[in-house]
């Protein structure tokens, strides 16, 4: 097996590099400072000057230091969702584009204070029906799998809605003005926890590879159906 090859296997395989965070474990915007203080836009090369061991000095107080988060070839949705860090698309060069948060700390919001009313019943799709800005960051995303990588699919990548509502059991939004609002916020996200009185969880509506549907269909069902041919 080729070294790039071991190193991705152990990456997917490690659950550091595979859970997604929890709610109020991502990195808030005034986590993720700027590269240089007070709002100045400098040239970014002058951060090459910083040396850690001297933040005093006159270009490491205009500094805010960055610090490795990713892995070479780290995506967006890996760096901040997974990993919970930082991403900076406009980085410069050898600079950490997926850096860990350097704001403020502290900043929890305690989603177990919202209302009943405008909670999600267990098992269903947290759709927030009153646009609620927090809401949208209590979904957690839901992704591909180290058994869907095993199956040829690239888990690094966003699901689809096709995969994310049959293959994997969760909820899209599809609602282009909320993505365009809350564009860290995940597409694809995941049922609440609990399920829905009355009705199986939801892997268990989702087909298995045999094409064998693992909810019993009783006989006669759907009612007012004609018999097969061959049958009464």
């Amino acid at each position: 097996m080729q070294p790039a090859t071991q190193l991705r296997q152990q990456l997917l395989s490690h659950v550091d590099y595979m859970e997604v965070k929890k709610p109020t474990k991502f990195a808030s915007p005034v986590q993720c400072l700027r590269l240089f203080k007070y709002g100045l836009t400098l040239d970014p090369s002058l951060y090459h000057l910083y040396d850690p061991a001297n933040p005093t000095s006159s270009v490491g107080r205009l500094v805010n230091p960055r610090y490795e988060c990713g892995f070479p070839g780290v995506t967006e949705f890996h760096c901040v969702a997974i990993r919970g860090c930082c991403w900076d698309a406009n980085s410069p060069f050898r600079v950490p584009q997926c850096f860990q948060p350097n704001g403020p700390k502290n900043l929890d919001f305690n989603f177990n204070n919202i209302p009943v009313a405008y909670q999600s019943p267990n098992g269903s799709c947290n759709i927030n029906r009153y646009s609620i800005p927090m809401l949208y960051y209590a979904r957690t995303a839901c992704h591909y799998s180290f058994a869907n990588y095993i199956d040829g699919y690239n888990i690094l990548s966003l699901p689809n809605r096709l995969d994310c509502l049959t293959k994997l059991g969760c909820c899209y939004e599809n609602d282009e003005r909320v993505v365009a609002q809350y564009p860290m916020v995940p597409r694809c996200y995941k049922r609440e926890e609990g399920s829905i009185a009355g009705l199986p969880g939801a892997g268990a509506l989702i087909r298995s590879g045999t094409g064998d549907s693992s909810i019993p269909i009783p006989p006669g069902y759907p009612p007012n159906t004609p018999p097969p041919p061959g049958k009464k």
